[in-house]
């Protein structure tokens, strides 16, 4: 798996900032996952793909649709159940999860980019 960046973006400037490691891609089959994981997809939403297949939206400026914000969550969910509390009972589990930190970066502006030149209002 590959970045859509060959330089640094926010979250890696963040992360040296706090002297923390670089989130390793959640898709990426090769990384081990104890230290930071991105659930980031390029290019995604923050609405549904429902939304954008149903006002015919999903062939501008890409062609389809990539993951929206539902389906980062979905990592998310998954990988806690897989890797993040495997073996932990729910209280290891959750001063683990109070132990870390969760960063969200901007939303929505796929949205509105997808919405350009269509006869949706931004």
């Amino acid at each position: 798996m590959s970045r859509l960046s060959n330089g640094n973006l926010v979250v890696d400037f963040l992360c040296d900032a706090l002297s923390l490691a670089t989130p390793a891609p959640y898709k990426d089959p090769s990384v081990n996952f104890s230290v930071a994981v991105n659930f980031a997809v390029a290019g995604s939403t923050s609405l549904p793909s429902d939304y954008f297949f149903g006002k015919n939206l999903s062939t501008i400026f890409w062609k389809g649709l990539p993951g929206s914000f539902q389906t980062q969550i979905a990592w998310f969910n998954n990988f806690q159940i897989k890797a993040g509390c495997k073996g932990k009972n729910r209280a290891s589990c959750k001063a683990q999860m109070q132990n870390s930190l969760f960063w969200i970066g901007e939303m929505g502006i796929n949205d509105h980019t997808r919405s350009i030149g269509s006869s949706v209002s931004l």
